[in-house]
């Protein structure tokens, strides 16, 4: 996207921006999992997600789970650091992402189709 844009921006700067924004996901982990074995519950859904809220299975569920305080953090932090970084419009940096969470989102979401089909 940087390259359709024509954005003054390196591969390495954008590399490391990822990297820096890549400790909130890891952060998401690791507080999710620490609850979840305090209070008993299920790791594989995360604490701070609309999933642990809100019990409802296959496709639903997922996209649910996809609603998470840590992915949002992660996600807005991201469009703060295309605008500095890529010198990105805020209209384009939250295209951008929006975009990218739409897409990982609907994958997700066939994924869990599929499982259900198969029975899985």
């Amino acid at each position: 996207i940087a390259k359709i844009a024509q954005a003054n921006v390196t591969f390495k700067q954008l590399f490391s921006m990822n990297t820096y924004i890549l400790i909130i996901s890891a952060l998401g982990v690791i507080v999710n999992h620490a609850i979840a074995l305090i209070i008993g519950s299920d790791p594989d859904v995360f604490v701070t997600s609309l999933g642990s809220a809100i019990d409802a299975p296959g496709v639903v569920g997922v996209l649910l789970q996809s609603i998470e305080l840590f992915s949002i953090w992660g996600l807005i932090v991201t469009v703060i650091g295309l605008q500095k970084v890529a010198h990105f419009s805020k209209g384009l940096a939250w295209g951008v992402q929006i975009t990218r969470f739409i897409i990982v989102v609907i994958f997700a979401m066939i994924g869990a189709g599929i499982g259900q089909m198969v029975g899985g």
